[in-house]
């Protein structure tokens, strides 16, 4: 592919073609061959050995599950100091308390994070593989 097939005409417009009534026809055709042209650079730029193609993989299919795991794993850790916190307050029993049920939440959320964490191994091991 050469520098001029890349090339796209953006038409100079002068004062008096402003005021000009805009004919939508070719203005559609214009913003179409515009399309057509930059989906052809995106085409040859996945081409490329540098592979675009694979930040994209990893921007849409990778960083969703790491911003989650972080989040469980966040609000996991979060909940430990909580119940650690209302495990030694004076105002709180721990018998009498609804603490058991946090600690099950941190347990399930953990849980959570280790169905993410695999799926996040499977998905790095595959831009890995390639």
């Amino acid at each position: 592919m050469s520098s001029e097939d890349l090339k796209i005409d953006i038409p100079d417009i002068q004062s008096s073609e402003r005021d000009a009534p805009v004919n939508t026809n070719t203005t559609i055709t214009q913003t179409s061959d515009i399309l057509k042209n930059i989906n052809s650079i995106k085409e040859e730029l996945c081409k490329l050995p540098l592979d675009p193609c694979e930040l994209e993989y990893i921007t849409i299919r990778v960083n969703p599950l790491m911003s989650i795991i972080n989040q469980l794993s966040n609000a996991s850790s979060n909940l430990a100091v909580s119940v650690n916190y209302l495990q030694t307050s004076p105002v709180v029993h721990p018998k009498k308390s609804e603490l058991k049920n946090t600690i099950h939440l941190m347990y399930d959320l953990n849980e959570e994070c280790e169905d993410v964490f695999k799926e996040l191994k499977r998905r790095i091991n595959k831009v890995l593989k390639d």
